[in-house]
């Protein structure tokens, strides 16, 4: 079966067994998300089998991209987009074909460079090879910003990530679908308070073209909802000193 050789170098002096966990299932993320942007019908065409793990520093990842059944070989193409992607996002791009998810799983890598060491991408067999600086993590926020708008969404909060950048997701009350909502350190026990109930959450939101929430960032606005919400002052431009009820009403016909 025909193969093509990838691997991920990390470089940082320390690196828990987590965070090595969660490296892992970044960079099979980023590959897996690189090849569906690139299928054009939706389907992944490749699967990754790993080759080799060594935890010795620098830690490495080796892996090889196999053509799943009765697909043609596309690992040369989806490896050489996947690498030289690296380069026009770090320049403020975004590759042809590069979905947000694509986007969010690089970031995800590239936030785990430390002290100025980062990550390398290499596909010995192309002779590519890409670092991953943690400064890409600025550059993806500038490409996934266009597109978004400041907007308001309700639902469960069902689950809570306190790793790296933290998150909750909300389940949106109209479609159904998991929301990730970032949020800043001073907001970590009234997030945590909230697990389980509905919430209302304001902030920088980033819709699909059909229009359903995908992602939140800078909240600006968290509440429980039927408990009492205190003063909104603290929102910016039209909200401040609105009143909390109506202004919720507001947010929610939005």
């Amino acid at each position: 079966m025909a193969s093509t050789p990838v691997s991920l170098t990390i470089d940082r002096d320390e690196l828990s067994l987590n965070d090595f966990g969660e490296i892992v299932r970044a960079f099979t993320d980023y590959l897996v998300q690189v090849d569906l942007g690139m299928s054009g019908s939706g389907k992944r065409t490749l699967d990754y089998r790993i080759t080799h793990l060594s935890y010795s520093s620098p830690a490495q990842i080796a892996a090889v991209a196999e053509p799943k059944e009765e697909a043609i070989d596309n690992g040369p193409l989806v490896l050489s987009h996947a690498i030289r992607g690296v380069a026009q996002v770090a320049a403020g791009g975004r590759p042809e074909g590069f979905r947000d998810a694509a986007l969010e799983a690089l970031a995800t890598l590239a936030d785990y460079g430390v002290n100025g060491h980062g990550l390398r991408l290499d596909a010995p067999t192309l002779s590519l090879r890409a670092p991953i600086s943690k400064t890409v993590v600025a550059q993806v926020e500038q490409v996934l910003s266009q597109g978004e708008a400041i907007g308001a969404i309700e639902g469960q909060l069902d689950t809570i990530s306190v790793h790296a950048q933290p998150y909750f997701t909300l389940y949106d009350a109209l479609s159904g679908r998991g929301v990730r909502c970032y949020f800043s350190s001073e907001r970590r026990a009234a997030v945590i308070a909230a697990l389980g109930k509905k919430v209302i959450a304001h902030g920088r939101l980033r819709r699909e073209p059909n229009g359903t929430p995908r992602e939140m960032r800078d909240l600006d606005y968290f509440a429980i909802l039927g408990e009492p919400t205190g003063s909104l002052d603290n929102l910016p431009g039209i909200y401040a000193g609105v009143d909390s009820e109506s202004a919720l009403r507001d947010m929610r016909r939005g």
